[in-house]
């Protein structure tokens, strides 16, 4: 059995734009994914960016609901000048102004449906679906546990990628990670794709040619790293 084992080096989107507003001394190490679900709700999913400067995301519903009601998109970054200039990108995207928001995070902009959040070295932008109004309620909620985060640099682990054979032209071949991860995405420049099924990913080579894969993950502290070969 061949393996394929392959390093994760961090990945960390920034942008040039800037925000003023708070200067926060702390860098935290991550947010755990353990502490952000709202009350009376659950996860639903994370999912892992397909580019190396987006977001870990995150959905949450109602107990016992299949559809998500609020989804949640962290950037952990390497300091908050970087974490505000992420946040100026976010808010570059937003078809109207959003309004400041007192006594939340360094700075905050938003209402009860959606709301942009900067606390140290995180941005997070919270997004209540189907006209709800959960956005400002959860922002709070994620601040708090991203105060009582561990400080620390925010380095994720080193996460491998394991082939279950040596891929062949024709054959699917399953792709494992290993490590503490809760979110993945895969995908292939040259002769081979990949996508997901039920079981996980797959990779699928379609000629003899060179193949590159990258896998970006997100692990429980919602970090984002990628894993190339």
């Amino acid at each position: 059995m061949r393996r394929a084992t392959i390093v994760a080096a961090v990945a960390l989107g920034l942008c040039v734009a800037s925000v003023p507003g708070r200067t926060s001394a702390q860098v935290r190490a991550g947010v755990p994914l353990s502490s952000i679900a709202p009350a009376g709700m659950s996860l639903l999913w994370a999912q892992a960016p397909d580019t190396r400067d987006g977001p870990a995301r995150v959905a949450f519903a109602s107990m016992g609901a299949q559809s998500p009601q609020l989804v949640v998109d962290v950037w952990v970054t390497v300091d908050a000048r970087a974490a505000r200039r992420r946040a100026a990108a976010v808010l570059d995207t937003m078809t109207h102004e959003l309004s400041a928001i007192t006594a939340l995070g360094d700075r905050a902009w938003g209402d009860a449906g959606l709301v942009v959040l900067v606390r140290d070295n995180v941005t997070v932008l919270v997004r209540a679906l189907g006209g709800g109004r959960g956005a400002l309620a959860t922002a709070a909620h994620i601040d708090a546990a991203l105060r009582a985060a561990p400080a620390g640099a925010p380095r994720p682990g080193a996460p491998s990628v394991i082939f279950a054979s040596a891929p062949q032209v024709g054959v699917p071949v399953p792709i494992r990670v290993r490590g503490d991860v809760v979110g993945v995405h895969v995908s292939v420049d040259g002769d081979g794709y990949a996508r997901r099924t039920r079981a996980g990913w797959v990779l699928t080579r379609t000629g003899e040619g060179p193949f590159a894969l990258r896998v970006v993950v997100v692990d429980s502290m919602l970090r984002v790293a990628v894993v190339a070969e």
